[in-house]
């Protein structure tokens, strides 16, 4: 990394420091989430159904992802179908 590019970088270091501080700050500490929380023997299931008719499509979250991996598909299959996530 040459000079000019390190000093270019640590000049910029305070404002990502102050944007991302104020993004923390801002951001809601228990957000309310969408959807029931079901339980199914001891497991507790989060459920967000939209949408009405048949069949329905059940869509499920692999590994480490999230039921936010399905925020825009979600509205567009709800408009043909039942969708639950």
């Amino acid at each position: 990394m040459t000079s000019s590019r390190l000093i270019s970088l640590l000049a910029r270091t305070p404002r990502v420091v102050f944007f991302v501080a104020v993004v923390c700050l801002a951001a809601p500490t228990n957000p309310k989430s969408i959807g029931d929380l079901i339980s199914i023997g001891n497991r507790k299931l989060h459920l967000h159904c939209t949408g009405t008719g048949s069949p329905t499509v059940v869509v499920e979250n692999g590994g480490a992802a999230f039921s936010l991996d399905w925020e825009l598909v979600q509205p567009e299959v709800a408009r043909l179908t039942r969708i639950m996530e």
